[in-house]
């Protein structure tokens, strides 16, 4: 059973009754950690002189990996903190802003999520999946919530 993960490990206990306790308490532990990660203030971006030198292409990798990663467990808050950090990298991508726009949608942050969206357009008015990705969630954001029979 997956207890725990993060951008280089995934710890994993047997499900067995002999090994509840020590899973629960990894559980907890890690419940803990998650919730502070989330907590974190972004870390600082790279000056221009550093990024000129040498752009954390590993890093920014990572980052977005680890968030897509994130989304496809339905962890989207956590997927957002992960695009978060690539965008302190590459603020300028489009791509890594149209997946945080996402996670924000799928965490119901419907604020965030149009902002995003409506930044890539801001700086590029050609960008055709974040004006797809505008009409669908508005579409969806005017249907009725779970209509009475």
């Amino acid at each position: 059973m997956l207890v725990h993960l993060d951008e280089t490990a995934a710890l994993f206990l047997p499900s067995d009754e002999a090994h509840r306790t020590v899973r629960e308490r990894a559980e907890r532990a890690f419940a803990e950690i998650a919730t502070r990660r989330l907590r974190e203030p972004l870390p600082g971006a790279p000056g221009l002189f550093r990024r000129l030198l040498a752009f954390p292409v590993e890093e920014m990798q990572l980052q977005i990996a680890y968030g897509d990663f994130l989304r496809f467990l339905g962890r989207y808050p956590e997927a957002a903190k992960a695009y978060q950090r690539a965008l302190v990298l590459a603020p300028d991508s489009l791509d890594v802003r149209l997946a945080l726009g996402a996670a924000y949608w799928l965490a119901r942050s419907r604020d965030q999520d149009v902002q995003e969206w409506l930044e890539i357009l801001r700086r590029d008015p050609g960008f055709k999946a974040a004006r797809q990705t505008l009409v669908q969630a508005s579409r969806e954001a005017a249907r009725p919530a779970n209509p009475t029979r």
